[in-house]
């Protein structure tokens, strides 16, 4: 199978928020998981520095014309055991309430229909965006 070339272009500054229960920041970022010119997602990142290697993300896909597919998904991720474990959110447990022009999140039901894709898209985006796989590698996963 072919690889095809993935990159991601951050889109704003990163900025923080304080944590209401450890009052640790929370960094939150934005950008596009991109391949030969074309837009494959938009997403968004939360990292907490005060709960260590856990973080969420949320994906806006697009389709190969580079229409968008109705619900933005939202993944919490977590590492355990030199691995990262990725669980998709229900809405009302995301971090985000509303992504405009994106459309809602989607249930974990209808998110799971295309899990390969979506945990493709959010290994893809791990690795390749360079303030969150910075940060993940410092919790101690080893690539």
């Amino acid at each position: 199978m072919q690889e095809i070339p993935i990159s991601v272009e951050q889109e704003g500054e990163e900025f923080a928020t304080l944590c209401s229960c450890c009052g640790r920041p929370i960094y939150w970022g934005h950008g596009w998981l991109m391949s030969e010119g074309q837009s494959l997602a938009a997403f968004w990142y939360q990292w907490s520095e005060g709960h260590q290697g856990r973080f969420c993300l949320a994906i806006a896909r697009f389709d190969s014309e580079e229409c968008l597919i109705p619900g933005v998904v939202v993944v919490t991720a977590r590492i355990e055991a030199q691995s990262l474990i990725y669980s998709v959110v229900e809405p009302e447990a995301s971090p985000w309430k509303n992504f405009g022009s994106f459309g809602a999140i989607s249930n974990r039901a209808s998110a799971l229909e295309d899990r390969a894709e979506v945990f493709s898209l959010v290994d893809a985006i791990a690795a390749n965006e360079m303030r969150l796989s910075e940060r993940i590698l410092g919790s101690k996963l080893q690539g």
